[in-house]
């Protein structure tokens, strides 16, 4: 075995466990300080991701709710002219209708509750209005004479008024959609 006698003298051997240690200690360093960057950038792009995608939720969120109250102001405006027997419409009677919206609407607010805070703050006041508005035409709705007739058309008018307003304002993103017209075709002047 050849020995550097030099190095003895100083003692400053070093096993070439030793060596092999210290020459694979840079890269080792190296490879867990890029794989910590890597992780930390990959918890960022999956936190952007759940981001992105509860606001796709969100977004596609009230398309039952809106579903839901069309298909209520379509049968309370029939309903208080007389029309309900001849129309063919996906829901019928009060309660019915009633239903579906009340479901739609929790099941929105659930979903707001699970959204980020901005998409809560963009749905918010629209959910809240619709809440209460809602309420009250309903009232208005229940206290209307019978028997069903064209002399309801007034009260027929502002219920598709109410809720068409409704519709538009319950996504955030309504006020770039151009407005289509707040009153029933049954209600309009002929040309």
């Amino acid at each position: 075995m050849l020995v550097d006698r030099r190095a003895l003298q100083r003692g400053r051997t070093f096993p070439i466990a030793r060596k092999l240690a210290v020459a694979m200690a840079l890269p080792l360093v190296a490879t867990v300080v890029v794989l910590g960057l890597e992780i930390g950038d990959v918890d960022r792009e999956s936190s952007a991701v759940r981001r992105q995608s509860a606001l796709a939720v969100s977004a596609d969120g009230p398309s039952r709710l809106l579903i839901s109250l069309q298909n209520e102001q379509g049968w309370a405006t029939l309903e208080l002219i007389g029309l309900d027997a001849q129309a063919d419409l996906v829901d019928g009677g009060y309660d019915e209708t009633r239903g579906h919206t009340d479901e739609a609407m929790a099941g929105f607010e659930a979903v707001l509750e699970r959204s980020p805070a901005e998409i809560r703050r963009a749905f918010r006041p629209a959910v809240d209005g619709l809440a209460t508005g809602l309420g009250e035409i309903r009232e208005r709705i229940d206290d209307a004479p019978t028997p069903r007739s064209l002399g309801n058309l007034p009260l027929s008018r502002e219920v598709f008024t109410a809720t068409a307003t409704w519709s538009t304002r319950s996504s955030p993103v309504s006020s770039r959609w151009p407005r289509r017209s707040s009153t029933p075709p049954c209600a309009r002047a002929p040309s």
